[in-house]
């Protein structure tokens, strides 16, 4: 059964996404144990799908049934989803149908679809950002001219770290464009330093909640880290702020920044859940109460609003990578023996089930990737 005609005093956000992000499934147990419906949006074909559903989620609709009728009900209040997943819906946005709760949250969302709009929009704001230039305006020399080497390509439509490459040389950046559609990229000055996170649940430009971070992962695997260390680095709070207030909307943002020699720069911004969400709670931040807030379900957050400084949190469950499939399957089991409980009390054992068989599915997947083909 669709949503529409199924009034409820509920209230609805619903998760719009193809592939398990663990930062999405994470907040749909949460929000479900907080008594919000929640509400997926995506193929549901497979066994995996299916179960994902049943231990997650409210209810669940394939994408042609959300975009033909599912967007009309009145109780939701919020999206949350991938900017590929996002997009997708821009074309509803226009709907004579769309309450207009739903519009603005999608609007919102969009904001961070076009990776270069939102550098302008920073910029045009004054929060430090890299110069970038489209690649449909300039060319690959004049971007080297003026932006110098090595340089920055990026894919306007982006996530989870997919999209962009660095070319050390003029060369390598022409076989990397070769291999693109001009009006999909642009170029980006290079900034060296380390990369932060400035995580907030805001409303308008009034951060209720933030955590200023910086993640551990090993080798180049994409996707959430190992560990995450809160710091307490005045400027990157600052100018996360200052994002934050250009941005507006309401919910839950997390950016990246650059901190180098000239401080730091807003290098992306992801209107959405992100993977520490939940395992900063053990921090004394509880982003379900600042996310609710935001949205005017709940009072103001009771607990800590500003993350501690020098605190190393491990998300759970540990991301899967090509150098950790190998491992032996105790490695996995005790952290779930030391983590698995605390997630439990936080988002149900539902979640901790879910955990356990996409690492399961994850682990298997890579194992048959590195198996040698049979003859």
């Amino acid at each position: 059964m669709g949503i529409v005609g199924r009034r409820t005093a509920r209230p609805t956000v619903v998760v719009v996404q193809n592939e398990p992000w663990v930062s999405f499934l994470q907040l749909a147990a949460l929000l479900r144990r907080h008594g919000v419906r929640v509400v997926h949006v995506g193929q549901t074909g497979s066994r995996d799908a299916r179960i994902m559903v049943r231990l997650l989620f409210a209810q669940s609709q394939t994408p042609d049934e959300f975009l033909r009728d599912g967007f009309a009900d009145p109780s939701i209040v919020d999206l949350q989803g991938s900017e590929y997943d996002l997009l997708s819906l821009a074309p509803i946005a226009d709907s004579p149908r769309a309450p207009a709760r739903f519009v603005d949250a999608l609007q919102h969302h969009l904001l961070a679809a076009d990776k270069l709009a939102m550098s302008r929009r920073l910029g045009a704001a004054g929060v430090p950002v890299p110069d970038t230039l489209a690649a449909d305006e300039v060319g690959l020399a004049e971007a080297v001219r003026t932006l110098g080497l090595p340089i920055v390509i990026k894919s306007r439509v982006g996530a989870g770290g997919q999209g962009v490459h660095f070319a050390a040389d003029e060369a390598d950046a022409a076989r990397h464009l070769a291999t693109c559609d001009p009006a999909t990229v642009f170029f980006e000055r290079f900034c060296p330093g380390e990369t932060y996170q400035f995580a907030a649940a805001h409303a308008g430009a009034t951060v209720l909640q933030e955590a200023a971070c910086r993640s551990v992962r090993s080798g180049d695997h994409l996707g959430p880290a190992e560990s995450i260390e809160l710091v307490s680095d005045s400027a990157v709070r600052r100018v996360g702020a200052a994002a934050v207030a250009a941005v507006g909307g309401r919910g839950l943002v997390n950016i990246d920044l650059q901190v180098g020699a000239d401080g730091p720069m807003v290098i992306d911004v992801n209107l959405r859940a992100w993977d520490s969400l939940v395992a900063l709670r053990g921090a004394g931040i509880d982003f379900a109460e600042g996310y609710l807030h935001a949205l005017g379900l709940a009072a103001a957050p009771r607990r800590r609003s500003v993350a501690p400084d020098g605190r190393v949190i491990i998300p759970f469950p540990a991301p899967v990578t090509p150098e950790s499939a190998s491992a032996r399957v105790w490695t996995t089991a005790a952290r779930f023996v030391r983590h698995g409980w605390r997630y439990a009390g936080w988002l149900g054992p539902r979640y901790l089930l879910h955990a356990a068989w996409l690492l399961t599915l994850e682990r298997r997947s890579y194992r048959r990737a590195a198996s040698p083909p049979h003859r």
